[in-house]
């Protein structure tokens, strides 16, 4: 059986627990449960959670692991191809752990996922989410010399504040302070 990871809605779980997860629309007339084979990185199985956590505020997002049998014809592509193979759930499982890079690849079950088939429902955080990387903008490019560095803290007291507020070691324990 092959392992994989739909996300969805928290507010779909008592549903999901009832009857299983049903089809949802893709792009085009695609049409099916959409979901990510469970590999050895959290980050890269999780992928999509950056993606859909948007659309899914303010309930968030939960992990549905399910099990399809091997044989099961799926596909298996990236998101926005137009080509995507169509292929048995063990096969998209190696089309996609073959991958140099797997970042928006999925694979499609073109029938709703029964109940029987899913092995749990788990939390997922952000940390599974994949990084934006930003942009480059042209005005955020500093122009110029650097700025001189300057110390984290001055070296000399300020002028005309009670020493009560200079001196805080008395409120951190020495623990903390490494005394």
């Amino acid at each position: 059986m092959a392992f994989f990871v739909h996300l969805t809605s928290r507010a779909n779980i008592a549903r999901v627990q009832r009857s299983g997860v049903r089809t949802s629309p893709g792009q085009g007339d695609v049409r099916g449960v959409f979901c990510f084979p469970m590999l050895a990185s959290y980050a890269v199985t999780h992928q999509w959670l950056h993606a859909l956590e948007p659309h899914h505020e303010p309930q968030g997002m939960v992990a549905v692991d399910v099990r399809i049998p091997d044989d099961e014809p799926v596909t298996v592509g990236h998101f926005d191809d137009r080509d995507a193979r169509r292929v048995t759930a063990l096969e998209a499982v190696r089309v996609v752990r073959a991958l140099e890079d797997p970042g928006g690849w999925e694979v499609v079950v073109p029938r709703p996922v029964l109940r029987r088939e899913v092995e749990r429902i788990r939390e997922v955080g952000r940390a599974g989410a994949r990084p934006l990387v930003p942009e480059p903008c042209a005005h955020t490019v500093p122009t110029g010399p650097p700025a001189p560095f300057l110390p984290p803290f001055p070296t000399e007291p300020p002028v005309g504040v009670p020493d009560v507020f200079l001196h805080f070691e008395w409120a951190i324990p020495e623990q903390v302070r490494g005394d």
